[in-house]
Order: structure tokens, then C-alpha cells, then sequence
């Protein structure tokens, strides 16, 4: 529960829809059925098992979701995103990655079992976001988009 003394720096909210085309599904189930085929073949019965599990869930997962806005929240102790609070003693720094000249997401370093947290942002929060945080959590600037986020945004993971 959110404390009462909190005073709120600035809040947002982004949408989080994967915005697939419709050969996405074709693409990826005509993967996963080569590799079901593939192990099966192989006699690897409990990977073939397991992938059309995993699959079947994941799609189930992502299609029956309620909601896909994220409310993010920037106060004096913490970041609320929906309902969970990362207090800033929590998190090591935090970065802007871009892309070329796009901001496309807040990374947050955390110390936990997490290792980092990404929020997506745009161009007209970004100046506001990075003025708060300075505040509290130093930014690391050195980061850069890798070849795995990349490939995820490609894809649209």
C-alpha cells in the first residue's frame, strides 16, 4: 500500500501491446513445430513435450491479458509500476536506451534476482524522468542497445 506522506514527482502510463502482424503466429508455430518434429525424430520426446506445453501457455498467457496499460509513478521514496514499488535504495542506477535518436526504454538496474527493469518511454517524458532520477539514483551512460535487445524488439517479445 502506497504511504500517504508520498509526495508524487510524475506519473505515466504506456500501452503494452505487442502489435504483431498476422505471419508472426504462422512464422513462430511453423518453428516450433519443426522442432517438435525434429526431437520427436530424435526421440527426445520430453523436449518435444515440453516446448508444445510451453507454447500453448505462452500464447494462451498473452492473449487473454485484461489489461496492457502500465501506470508508472516517480515519487520521493520509490517507483510504482501497477502494483509493485521499487524503492530507489533498491536500485543500483539507471539508464536511458535509445534508439538512434529514440529514447526507447528506462533500464533499471535492481538489486535483486532481477537484474534489470525496462520501462518503455518516449520523447516527451524522457527530459522530465531523467530530472527526477538524477536525484536519486545515479545513471549509468554508457549503455547502449545490445544485439539481444535487438533482436526481442524484432521479434516483438
Amino acid at each position: 500500500m502506497e504511504n500517504k506522506n508520498t509526495k508524487i514527482l510524475y506519473e505515466f502510463k504506456f500501452n503494452f501491446n505487442k502489435k504483431r502482424w498476422k505471419n508472426w503466429y504462422i512464422i513462430v508455430f511453423s518453428i516450433i513445430i519443426w522442432i517438435v518434429i525434429w526431437w520427436f525424430l530424435t526421440r527426445q520426446y520430453g523436449l518435444s513435450l515440453i516446448i508444445m506445453l510451453f507454447s500453448w501457455v505462452y500464447i494462451l498467457l498473452e492473449n487473454n491479458i485484461e489489461s496492457n496499460n502500465v501506470y508508472v509513478r516517480l515519487t520521493d521514496l520509490w517507483i510504482f509500476l501497477n502494483d509493485i514499488f521499487y524503492p530507489y535504495d533498491k536500485i543500483k542506477f539507471f539508464s536511458i536506451i535509445y534508439d538512434n535518436e529514440n529514447p526507447i526504454f528506462l533500464r533499471l538496474y535492481i538489486f535483486s534476482t532481477i537484474k534489470f527493469l525496462d520501462i518503455d518511454i518516449n520523447k516527451n517524458n524522457v527530459s522530465n524522468i531523467k530530472n527526477i532520477l538524477w536525484n536519486y539514483i545515479e545513471e549509468k551512460k554508457d549503455d547502449k542497445l545490445t544485439n539481444i535487445d535487438k533482436i526481442i524488439r524484432f521479434l516483438k517479445l
